[in-house]
Formats: structure tokens, C-alpha cells, sequence
């Protein structure tokens, strides 16, 4: 558990150490970009290099053995083709489940990092990703990590005015995990004009991409949907991305947003809400529904790493809402190691190249 604790301690060191000089989104100082720049080494080589950790790590390899061999050619013309070629590199040039774990890592964590750095206060936005986005996503679900890492990379795009860049990087995302495509219309709400023409446009790009995936549609039903067993504490992690939600339309005009990214959180807010709704309403799908939420997770990130300046307390300031916000995010990544059902993937940490020395 030790090493979980240790990156959760350096990550909150470093955003204490920087809570009396919010960060800019234009520019860094030496300092925010050296702490940057360590995180995102330590978070790509922990979960790159982890070996058997993890609840899906027998699966993920059996997706390697299967492309053994096999032609590149041929692996590019299959369900998802990015995440499987990724897998033929491993298998087939060079490195194994560590190669594929490390590159899936680094897509994450690149996505993480331009959104992060589009956030007020880039470490804290890190932190709040680190106990369930990375540990849990990042090291359980490898394919949609990477889906949600690119993602992630489109929300940033928003932010600077380049929906035709979101649209591109939700189909590139799409790629890696079929499910990404739920998020290709919220690019309408950040359209700042020509919402009609540019509106046609999409829903043709997303019949395009919805007609590639059609054929691979019943796979998806019969793995989260049709199966028998129900996702235990989707309603704990679902909620924990309405609160911020509700706290963004509540308060959506303290965060200085130009119009059209405010109208694009305005959607994925109010439709994660809708989730939740379709969760209480459904809840033996409460598999398919949790699964797709996953890719409104950067919700959380976005508003708690703003909240210190949405929210100061008369008498505190903003370094109390810092803390506040650090604090949830420890006692959520320990709340997680102690008590998760399926906590004993993770546990103990097994870092390869130490395991590698002394086999």
C-alpha cells in the first residue's frame, strides 16, 4: 500500500506548496513545470510497470497472446484497432504487457496533463485525478484509460475554441474504447456560431462513425448489459461526479468561462445527472451505465480544482478550500485501499523491473 500512499503524499506536498500562488493556464513558472514534470514520470512509470496489479490483468493478457503473431494488417481491420496495436507491439516487437501498460499510461496521462494545465491549479486538478482516475481506471481498465486520456486531450481542445480538434480526438479515442462516441455530441454545445450547419455536419461524421461500430454493437450489450451481475459502488462513483455538477450550474458563472465552454459544461453536467437517473431508474445495468460514466470523471477534476477560488471562506481565504479539496482526495484514495471490494488487485504494489532483479 506504501507506494500508493507515498505518490498520494508527493502530489498533495506539492499542491500545499503551491496554494498561495494559483497557477496560470498561460504560464508556469520553473517550479510548476519541474513538479509537472516529475508526476508525470512517477504516474507513467507506476502504472506502466506494474505487474500483476490490477483486477482485469489476466484479461488484458490474454489480448496479447491472442495477436501473437499475427499481421499488422490484418489487426488494423478488428474491433478497436488502436488499443490492439498497441498490443501487437508488445507481443510482437518489443516489451510484452509492459510495453502496452506503459504506452496506454502515457496517452492517460498526456490527456491529463493538457487538462490539467487548462485548469487554475494544474497539481490540484492532478490530485483529485490520482485516487480513482489513475489508481482505479488507469491500472483496471487499460483500454478505456487510454479512450479517456484522449478524451481528455478533446476537453482541452474546448477550451481554446477548437471543436473540429474535439470532434477528431473523441473519434480518434473511439478507436481505443467503441464507447468514447457518447461523447461526440457535446460538441455541439461548444459551437460559438453556425450551430446548425456545423450541427449537420456532426451528426453526419457520428452516423459515419456510429455505422463502423454498429457490427460490434452486441458485444457491448452482451458484456455490460446483458450480463447477470451489477457494478458494486456505481452509485457511490456516480455521485461523486454529480456533486460537482451541481456545484458548476449552480455557480457556472464564477468560473469566468466564455459562453460556448460554459454551455459544453452545462451538458455534461446536466446529462450526468441524467445518469444517475438512469442508474436509479435501471439498476441492473448499473454496469453499462457506470462504464460510460467514466468518461464524465474530468467533471470532478474541472470543478474542485476551481472550487478554492469559486467558494472562499470569509476567514480562510483560498488556501482553506485547497485543503479542503486535499483532504477529500486522501481520505478518497484511502477509503479506496481500505475498504474497496476489489481492492486486493492493487495490493501489494508490485513495481516490474524490482520484481524482474529478484526472481
Amino acid at each position: 500500500m506504501w507506494p500508493y500512499l507515498l505518490l498520494l503524499a508527493l502530489l498533495a506536498a506539492l499542491t500545499l506548496f503551491r496554494w498561495g500562488q494559483p497557477l496560470s493556464p498561460v504560464s508556469y513558472s520553473a517550479v510548476s513545470r519541474w513538479s509537472l514534470g516529475v508526476m508525470v514520470i512517477l504516474l507513467v512509470g507506476m502504472m506502466g510497470l506494474r505487474h500483476e496489479v490490477g483486477g482485469d490483468w489476466v484479461v488484458y493478457l490474454s489480448y496479447l497472446e491472442s495477436i501473437q503473431g499475427e499481421s499488422l494488417k490484418a489487426l488494423l481491420t478488428t474491433n478497436e484497432p488502436g488499443y490492439l496495436f498497441l498490443n501487437w507491439l508488445g507481443a510482437n516487437v518489443w516489451g510484452g504487457i509492459y510495453t502496452v501498460n506503459t504506452l496506454s499510461a502515457a496517452l492517460l496521462v498526456w490527456g491529463l496533463l493538457a487538462f490539467s494545465r487548462c485548469q487554475p491549479r494544474p497539481l490540484l486538478a492532478m490530485l483529485v485525478a490520482l485516487p480513482y482516475l489513475l489508481m482505479v481506471v488507469g491500472m483496471g481498465y487499460t483500454r478505456q484509460s487510454v479512450a479517456i486520456g484522449l478524451v481528455m486531450l478533446a476537453m482541452a481542445a474546448v477550451f481554446h475554441g477548437r471543436v473540429w480538434r474535439y470532434i477528431a480526438w473523441v473519434m480518434l479515442a473511439a478507436l481505443f474504447h467503441k464507447t468514447a462516441v457518447v461523447m461526440l455530441p457535446f460538441a455541439f454545445f461548444a459551437l460559438r456560431r453556425n450551430k446548425l450547419l456545423y450541427g449537420m455536419l456532426m451528426v453526419l461524421a457520428g452516423g459515419l462513425l456510429s455505422t463502423l461500430l454498429l457490427p460490434y454493437a452486441d458485444y457491448f450489450v452482451q458484456g455490460y448489459v446483458a450480463n447477470d451481475y451489477e457494478s458494486g459502488g456505481a452509485l457511490v462513483r456516480l455521485l461523486m461526479t454529480v456533486g460537482p455538477s451541481l456545484v458548476f450550474l449552480l455557480y457556472r458563472r464564477r468560473f469566468g468561462f466564455s459562453i460556448s465552454v460554459q454551455s459544453f459544461w452545462a451538458a455534461l453536467s446536466w446529462s450526468s445527472v441524467v445518469l444517475l437517473l438512469l442508474l436509479l431508474w435501471f439498476p441492473e445495468n448499473s454496469t453499462a451505465i457506470d462504464r460510460l460514466a467514466l468518461y464524465w470523471l474530468p467533471l470532478q477534476l474541472m470543478v474542485l480544482s476551481h472550487l478554492p477560488g469559486i467558494w472562499v471562506f470569509k476567514g480562510f481565504g483560498r488556501s482553506f478550500g485547497t485543503l479542503m479539496v486535499v483532504a477529500y482526495s486522501v481520505l478518497l484514495m484511502l477509503g479506496w485501499l481500505l475498504f474497496a471490494t476489489h481492492a486486493h488487485a492493487w495490493l501489494p504494489y508490485q513495481f516490474y523491473p524490482w520484481v524482474w532483479l529478484w526472481s
